[in-house]
């Protein structure tokens, strides 16, 4: 019951919040049965949203037919549970602040060896050149400490205590020798090898963490099963475990019923990690004029400015957002996989779907369709073509495409295909520009694909952290008529 209770923010009313609870309470004991209409025919095709909304309704609970437990019901309960499960390796991580159960072996994408151990010896490498670089410029400091530092009398004049040590200094040749040896080869060959590998480890783990399996996937019905419709959307991060079905709560204006709304539930850890990170704007700019203030300081001090730099960028490697969208990838490719596998309980093709995605959960949407596309065209799953109906991507961080890849997309969804974006996305802008990458559909249009719905959301939002509160807002008025 980890999801019923995830849903209980101060905001939702205690109506609304028990009746989530006893549809749940309902489906986990399957007493839903009971109330289950039977299991309609496959469509065809994919109405509009009009149509959804008007044939939909027909089917809420009040107005269930109340009987016995008949087959179908039966038939609609393991349509549900098989339509995407929790992947069987799967241990909620952080769920109610435990660790990790001890069996649960990290596991790396296949094919990842690469670029793992390449980043890392590639990283402990740079590492290396630049501490054997930096100890030239110490065996200088440490040759210089007592008669710059040590034994300079204006120091002497603040700090008293320093002029019996310059006294004990200038009788040894200690620091002669520790920096004649820094100086030497064999010093530059030891920063080499310390700095290689100290960098090199930080460098595997953060590495490490992005090539890691992800270890948490299941779609949460938002209430039992009432269409053959699927709604899949998939929040992009977190700021409470609320946010996992806040954002697609069904009001008035939602051409949706509860029964066909799944909410995609992946990698929370991660995505929370997401949502402090985008909450903390003032600490962001705090840190990063920090950084800003430590590199210019240090120009001066090779050593010091090596350090910072490594540093900067080993941070790099482990960004939360980068992160994120790696996880979306994965929960995006086996989502599409779930897909094209038709029903047991229910013969016929697979179910249709339409994707709903914000932030790194467009990222999801879009690592979905790339996955169906792929399947479409190898004959793998040749119905992969045929399984979307709606597509709406909302702040969506995913970088460059051509024209032709984003039009192989939109001709697996036979309903709209919507991107909606905010020109002034100041998180996405300064993301793209610190990978150098191509400009990000979540802040501008693709306007050189025909058939995609490019609809500018200033009106709804300022900021990219406002996307989780405002996608109901915008869900409605995208998708009204």
């Amino acid at each position: 019951m980890d999801a019923a209770a995830a849903v209980a923010p101060p905001e939702v009313a205690g109506r609304r919040f028990l009746g989530m609870m006893e549809r749940r309470l309902i489906r986990a004991t399957g007493v839903a049965g009971t109330l289950a209409p039977e299991v309609p025919a496959p469509m065809s095709e994919c109405p509009s949203s009009t149509e959804r909304a008007a044939a939909a309704r027909a089917w809420h609970e009040g107005e269930l037919p109340v009987g016995g437990l008949a087959p179908a019901a039966t038939a609609r309960r393991a349509q549900a549970q098989s339509f995407l499960p929790t992947v069987d390796w799967s241990r909620l991580l952080g769920r109610d602040g435990r660790e990790p159960h001890p069996s649960d072996k990290t596991q790396l994408l296949p094919g990842c060896q690469a670029p793992l151990y390449g980043g890392t010896v590639g990283f402990g490498v740079l590492s290396g050149i630049l501490g054997s670089a930096s100890a030239y410029f110490t065996a200088i400091a440490v040759k210089g400490l007592d008669e710059n530092v040590l034994c300079n009398p204006d120091y002497h004049k603040f700090i008293p205590p320093m002029k019996p040590v310059c006294h004990a200094v200038m009788r040894s040749d200690l620091d002669e020798m520790i920096g004649t040896y820094i100086g030497s080869s064999q010093g530059a060959l030891t920063f080499f090898v310390a700095w290689g590998l100290y960098m090199g480890w930080e460098a595997h783990s953060r590495l490490s963490l992005r090539y890691q399996v992800i270890r948490e996937l299941a779609l949460e019905p938002m209430g039992p099963p009432t269409s053959q419709l699927a709604v899949v959307c998939a929040s992009g991060f977190l700021t409470s475990q609320a946010d996992v079905f806040l954002p697609w709560e069904v009001d008035s204006d939602n051409p949706w019923t509860e029964g066909q709304v799944f909410a995609v539930r992946f990698d929370t850890p991660v995505l929370l990690r997401l949502g402090t990170h985008l909450v903390g704007l003032l600490s962001r700019v705090a840190n990063q004029a920090m950084v800003a203030a430590q590199v210019a300081l240090a120009v001066s001090t090779p050593p010091t400015l090596c350090q910072t730099l490594l540093y900067s960028l080993v941070t790099e490697l482990d960004d939360v957002f980068d992160l994120a969208i790696k996880r979306a990838e994965q929960a995006g490719r086996a989502l599409a996989q779930q897909l094209v596998v038709p029903v047991p309980a229910r013969p016929g093709p697979p179910r249709p779907a339409t994707l709903v995605g914000y932030s790194v959960g467009a990222v999801l949407v879009h690592a979905c369709l790339r996955e169906l596309r792929r399947l479409a065209d190898s004959g793998e799953a040749p119905h992969a073509a045929d399984v979307v109906c709606d597509v709406v991507l909302i702040g969506a961080p995913i970088a460059g495409g051509t024209a032709a890849e984003w039009a192989a997309l939109r001709q697996l969804a036979s309903g709209r295909f919507v991107n909606g974006f905010l020109p002034t996305d100041q998180e996405l802008r300064g993301h793209a520009q610190r990978r150098f990458s191509a400009p990000y559909a979540g802040y501008r249009p693709l306007s050189s694909v025909p058939g995609v719905e490019n609809v500018v959301l200033s009106e709804f939002v300022s900021t990219h952290l406002e996307y989780a509160r405002q996608t109901p807002v915008i869900l409605s008025r995208l998708l009204q008529g």
